[in-house]
């Protein structure tokens, strides 16, 4: 029976790490095909973990440094 998940798929570092740069692998997607926001295949939960945070993060970061005081 083969493996769900490739050996050496993108996992929760990766995911965290691509849920930081969201932002610029979208804009870098809008003018190049082979630059998407989102691995795939990857691990499943812990890369859509990581992905989820990183999200969370850098939206936080964003909206807490447009907050005036």
């Amino acid at each position: 029976m083969p493996a769900a998940v490739e050996t050496g798929a993108p996992g929760f570092l990766h995911g965290l790490f691509h849920g930081w740069i969201i932002l610029f692998s979208f804009i870098g997607s809008l003018f190049s095909d082979s630059i998407t926001i989102y691995a795939v295949p990857n691990n499943g939960g812990w890369y859509n973990f990581g992905f989820a945070l990183g999200v969370g993060a850098f939206s936080c970061g964003v909206a807490a440094g447009g907050r005036k005081s």
